[in-house]
């Protein structure tokens, strides 16, 4: 099981909280497609109201919305924010290294206090990952992830043990190329069950940040940062990957799942046939 902490679209500005007109219905079917359980945690001193589409998911038990309390100490963003945080850190604490935290460059993210910069990888796919269009009825994503779901694990797997397998290899070189060859395999055989489907998509970009068991330091370091952008791993054109040094989750002892995510769609739509 994988979830993930979600939000409405909000953006924070110093002190200032501003809702940007409800969820993101294109982003929700990339969290409803990849991850088994959305979260949609709850605080009293500030509320919004869901959509219809939340509301089908809540009643088909995949998303879940924690009641999160907390003291209001400072400004409304700063509540939000730590409202968000807390919830990663129960979900943690009850199931570790199995929920991750979807955020923006616009919204919020982890305070600088709660991250360690030697510990750290991110990494960046570009015009990869295919997201049914917002057109695609919710319950018809439900059904293509019960047929399909050792394909979308397979992605996940994949990004999820890209560093640490390559790691603990006794051939880095070969390793490296191995898991990068399975990686793009994931993505490829994704887009290609999509189309089989006849399900319009469009490709999205995702960042993700994970921990590492050992800081990334000596030949580990070189070895990351020393990484190309791999263009054309969906097409002759479209798609590409960068690993580089990250942020490192104070809070996560465990490696592996990322532990924050970050997507954006791109405007062109892909038939699904």
């Amino acid at each position: 099981m994988r979830g993930i902490v979600i939000s409405p679209q909000v953006e924070v500005a110093g002190t200032r909280l501003s809702f940007g007109g409800g969820f993101d219905l294109q982003l929700l079917r990339l969290h409803l497609l990849y991850w088994d359980k959305l979260e949609l945690p709850r605080q009293r001193l500030i509320e919004f109201s869901t959509d219809p589409e939340i509301d089908f998911l809540i009643e088909a038990g995949v998303v879940q919305r924690t009641m999160v309390d907390i003291p209001l100490n400072g400004d409304a963003a700063q509540l939000y924010l730590t409202c968000h945080l807390e919830a990663l850190r129960r979900l943690e604490s009850a199931e570790p290294g199995r929920w991750s935290l979807a955020t923006g460059s616009k919204a919020f993210s982890f305070p600088q206090e709660e991250t360690d910069a030697g510990r750290g990888l991110l990494v960046e796919l570009y015009q990869a990952i295919p997201v049914p269009d917002v057109d695609v009825p919710l319950a018809d994503i439900l059904e293509f992830k019960r047929k399909r779901s050792d394909d979308l694990q397979s992605l996940r797997f994949h990004l999820e043990n890209l560093y640490q397998r390559i790691l603990a290899a006794p051939d880095t070189p070969l390793a490296k190329a191995s898991e990068l060859e399975g990686l793009v395999a994931a993505i490829r055989d994704n887009i290609r069950v999509i189309k089989e489907a006849r399900m319009p998509f469009r490709l999205s970009d995702v960042s993700a940040d994970l921990n590492l068991a050992a800081p990334l330091s000596g030949a580990a370091a070189a070895w990351a940062l020393d990484q190309p952008i791999i263009p054309g791993i969906v097409t002759g054109a479209v798609g590409a990957l960068a690993i580089n040094r990250g942020l490192a989750w104070k809070a996560r002892k465990s490696s592996g799942n990322p532990y924050r995510y970050v997507a954006s769609i791109h405007r062109d739509l892909f038939a699904g046939y």
